[in-house]
């Protein structure tokens, strides 16, 4: 890979080259290309690329991948304008509502209580009750207390150190273990990370467990039959997801 900068130099040198041949143009002698190339790989120390951010509309629920420096966006389809900002809640929230395509970091010892959130990441350190959660990943820190039955999510990360007892089966699409997880988890992937450790039950089409990894649990490993006790455990309570929407069916 040769960077722009690098390519400005090499095209200075031969035309420094040609105006030392009186205006010949000549082909470099191959020692001369030898010469450039230890300065090529000198000036090459890495290649980025920019960041990309899957987002959701909080309006529409519409799903797109933004790339660059995310900060404040308009949906695609429904034209509303997105904010970016990261939420920092270190304080008692009751019945208020946060949305943003950003992060939402509840900090140790702060209940958030009857609140609709909606996030691009959520990051539990305290304690959620009696809350709506929408989120693209929720991330539960050390201490942090939440009832997946609130929470709609894709994935779900349990950090280093965190000790996640949730009461209710965990249903998402991906289930990475830096820490401890005890309970039901149904999802198409699980990764047990080194440290992490799962016990109870898990019902999963793709597990994968590191070195230095734990599992204390009965193992479930069907294609698709953790999607399909999803769907029944929705039937039975009588709720339904469609596109990120949470729809609950009224019983007679």
């Amino acid at each position: 890979m040769i960077d722009g900068f690098t390519s400005v130099q090499i095209a200075r040198e031969a035309a420094r080259r040609r105006g030392n041949g009186k205006g010949r143009e000549s082909e470099p002698a191959p020692h001369d290309t030898q010469t450039l190339s230890p300065r090529i790989g000198a000036r090459v120390k890495h290649t980025a690329l920019p960041d990309r951010h899957p987002i959701f509309c909080y309006e529409c629920r519409y799903e797109f991948v933004l790339t660059g420096l995310l900060r404040r966006t308009i949906c695609p389809r429904c034209r509303t304008e997105l904010d970016a900002e990261t939420v920092i809640v270190d304080h008692p929230f009751v019945g208020a509502r946060l949305r943003t395509i950003g992060h939402v970091h509840v900090r140790s010892g702060v209940v958030l209580e009857g609140v609709t959130v909606t996030a691009g990441t959520l990051l539990v350190e305290g304690d959620v009750r009696r809350s709506r959660i929408h989120c693209r990943a929720l991330h539960v820190g050390p201490g942090g207390q939440i009832d997946p039955a609130q929470v709609a999510c894709v994935n779900l990360v349990v950090r280093e150190s965190a000790v996640f007892r949730p009461q209710t089966p965990v249903r998402c699409e991906t289930v990475e273990l830096r820490g401890t997880l005890e309970g039901h988890v149904l999802a198409e992937r699980v990764w047990i990370r080194a440290g992490g450790t799962a016990v109870g039950h898990v019902h999963t089409a793709h597990l994968v467990v590191e070195e230095g990894g734990g599992l204390r649990a009965s193992i479930r490993a069907t294609p698709n039959g953790w999607a399909l006790d999803t769907a029944q455990a929705e039937h039975q309570n009588g709720t339904h997801h469609d596109n990120g929407k949470t729809r609950t069916r009224k019983r007679a």
